[in-house]
């Protein structure tokens, strides 16, 4: 960490020492505590949705996944197959009782456990630019213990998902280790391909690729253990080490590569592996003071080495060896990160004050490895500076919450330093006419950062035609964003939402095709704008109480962008829908999602589409579900090129994932515990990635 950031901070934690965070949805936790639950009752507040959760909703569910796909909140998709959470085809920002945390860590809390969740679809300036998020409130034990256990296996393919957690408690003390495993192991996998290239003598060249064979294997564990020492109304203290580890990442495709207008074949291979070991130590205190004050601190340090490989080669028939093409981008990253932070609360009956400050930093040193050249090492570092103020003023039934962050970002190249810092506004305003309607409109804007990738200056070749490189002049920038929402609720049976946004960064970070030393040079540059246009509707029906739910979403998108040389647009549907029946300990399941295009500067990249039906019974601490991966319809990924010299278009198929039987066991134990509450608001900012090897 520089000198002047370590300063700063430590400035700021002791000038904010004589400083409870008083929110909201913690007066509702005291409300939820005193009553009863037996529904699923939801109280919907200005800025979130607080959802209790009841005994029966917990006793039917298997996982933290499990429970958060029964509760069925508009918009949100849980994919228990993939681990991941999404709002609207996006990743959501999970929180455990506010410290922000990854899938691992939500997976690992016991069911039990969980007291309520909050839905915020419209985060404040301290989420730093998340989407939306999903904060899971806990309990905390002062004594006995826990034990979790959950296994999901494909009867066709290695694919397995398995999750541990065991938890002690001992007084004011919380012991908790937690390991998650998954294997994928030659899955097969092939893709629909097709290139075209426009030469520069005015000669086009198409290809088509026909699959031969593929697979996919990926094989990792994430270790980690947790101690959080608690003292009721007072002071938390949680020390997390996390040892993610991903052992065989690998993707192969094999096809016959044709040439329009010409005879014979070329077989095509392209395999790239990204195997990584990582380490994770953070350490995090929050002390409630008189008055209404808190004041939050955390600091983390992460290390990662990995590799990025990938092996590319084309072998035309009945050729001589001289039009072979073999490249084998091959790097190895070192990665160190550091980060630390400091929060302050302050609440009045109607009013709140959030303000911070947040350093993140980190080395990446790239060895770029050839068989004929020397190796070169890139040393790439990034320093960021993120502080903010936001004031909400609560009048009647009305609320305005207005503030400002700021963020400094330096990135260095070999010594190369581009800075900039970015001023970015927020309003929002926020109308209550009753229970049944909920108004809001926001104006805000966030700084957005080049990669790793994109910045580096080594130039990587992709196949026969095209070369990569980064530009390191690249500068973070701004995206401004308007959004306005109708929130409904017809009881607690119907209810949902209706949002229309517009996002527009101008100067922003995007790719761009041109022509270098005979190749075609992929590259990026800071140019012309980026617009995005949405409007979402995300409805939720209880059909049947106590048997039944429907809930999902709808959305229509539009993306403009304009650029090195071109321009394009794309509109775009996509959405969700979840159907839960349950009863008698039965539970079922149908899950359809089509994934989100996006177009980013001359490429679309579409996310899955996919489909799951699954069936369930709960005995005492036991719960078992058979289900089916894609029972209907087929599972792809999709990334199209278009640009002036190349057009690409790469869809990824597999035939496991379609109607692929699964079965998964779960054990839920506990013992001798009495409930407590503890909550942890920070979490150290350790991402970020190294540099990738050049491929499609």
């Amino acid at each position: 960490m520089r000198p002047s950031a370590t300063l700063l901070l430590s400035s700021l934690i002791i000038i904010s020492a004589n400083a409870q965070e008083t929110t909201d949805s913690v007066s509702a936790a005291k409300t939820l505590e005193e009553i009863t639950v037996k529904a699923t009752p939801v109280i919907r507040k200005t800025d979130r949705d607080v959802y209790a959760i009841s005994d029966e909703v917990k006793q039917r569910s298997s996982s933290a996944f499990n429970l958060l796909s029964n509760i069925g909140i508009p918009s949100v998709s849980v994919n228990d197959m993939m681990r991941k959470i999404t709002v609207n085809g996006k990743d959501a920002e999970i929180r455990i009782n506010g410290r922000k945390a990854d899938i691992n860590q939500f997976y690992a809390i016991p069911v039990e456990n969980i007291r309520r969740i909050e839905f915020i679809d419209n985060p404040g300036l301290k989420y730093d630019g998340a989407v939306a998020v999903i904060n899971v409130v806990v309990i905390n034990p002062d004594r006995g213990g826990s034990l979790s256990l959950s296994d999901m296996q494909a009867f066709n393919y290695g694919w397995n998902n398995a999750n541990l957690s065991a938890t002690i408690e001992h007084g004011k003390s919380q012991l908790n280790v937690r390991g998650f495993g998954n294997i994928r192991n030659n899955v097969p996998i092939f893709r629909d391909y097709n290139d075209r290239y426009n030469m520069p003598d005015g000669s086009v060249v198409e290809r088509d690729e026909t699959p031969v064979r593929g697979h996919f294997k990926n094989i990792g564990i994430y270790p980690a253990v947790d101690y959080n020492y608690y003292v009721p109304e007072k002071t938390n203290i949680y020390i997390s080490a996390y040892f993610p580890m991903n052992f065989g990442q690998e993707l192969l495709y094999v096809g016959n590569l044709a040439t329009r207008g010409t005879t014979g074949s070329t077989r095509l291979t392209d395999r790239q592996r990204d195997p990584n070991k990582n380490q994770q130590l953070s350490a995090y205190i929050e002390q409630k003071l008189p008055r209404s004050q808190t004041i939050m601190a955390n600091i983390g340090w992460g290390r990662s080495t990995g590799i990025s490989r990938r092996i590319y080669s084309e072998e035309p028939d009945a050729c001589d060896i001289s039009d072979e093409l073999h490249i084998d981008n091959n790097i190895h990253n070192r990665r160190t990160s550091w980060s630390a932070e400091t929060d302050y609360t302050k609440a009045w009956d109607t009013n709140s004050l959030t303000a911070g400050v947040r350093y993140s930093g980190s080395v990446n040193r790239a060895h770029y490895l050839h068989d004929t050249d020397p190796t070169l090492t890139v040393r790439q570092t990034t320093d960021r500076l993120y502080f903010f103020g936001e004031y909400s003023l609560q009048a009647g039934k009305w609320n305005v919450t207005a503030g400002a962050a700021g963020t400094w970002q330096d990135n260095s190249t070999e010594g190369k330093h581009v800075s900039k810092l970015h001023f970015t506004p927020r309003l929002s305003v926020a109308w209550r006419y009753n229970d049944i309607s909920r108004w809001s409109f926001t104006l805000s804007s966030m700084t957005l950062s080049p990669s790793v990738g994109e910045t580096s200056p080594i130039v990587q070749q992709v196949d026969g035609f095209i070369i990569q490189q980064g530009n390191p002049s690249l500068k973070s920038y701004v995206s401004y964003k308007s959004r306005l929402r109708y929130g409904f609720a017809f009881g607690q049976r119907f209810s949902g939402s209706i949002s229309t946004s517009f996002q527009h960064s101008p100067d922003p970070v995007q790719e761009y095709y041109t022509w270098k030393d005979g190749k075609i040079l992929h590259t990026w540059n800071n140019s012309g704008y980026a617009s995005y246009f949405e409007t979402t509707l995300s409805p939720r029906w209880e059909c049947i109480p106590g048997w039944a739910t429907l809930s999902g979403s709808v959305t229509f998108s539009r993306s403009w962008t304009k650029g090195h040389n071109y321009r394009h647009n794309l509109s775009n549907w996509s959405g969700n829908v979840d159907a839960t029946v349950y009863h008698w300990g039965f539970d079922a399941t149908l899950q359809y999602e089509r994934g989100i295009a996006y177009q980013l500067g001359e490429r679309i990249q579409r996310g899955e589409s996919y489909t799951i039906c699954q069936v369930g019974y709960s005995w005492s601490d036991w719960h078992f579900a058979f289900g089916l991966f894609n029972p209907i319809g087929r599972y792809s990924q999709e990334t199209t090129v278009s640009s002036a010299l190349v057009k690409q278009k790469t869809v990824m198929r597999t035939t496991a994932c379609d109607r692929m039987p699964f079965l998964q066991i779960s054990y839920n134990i506990s013992w001798g515990r009495q409930t407590r509450h503890a909550s942890r608001k920070l979490e150290s900012d350790l991402s970020g990635s190294g540099a990738s090897a050049a491929g499609r």
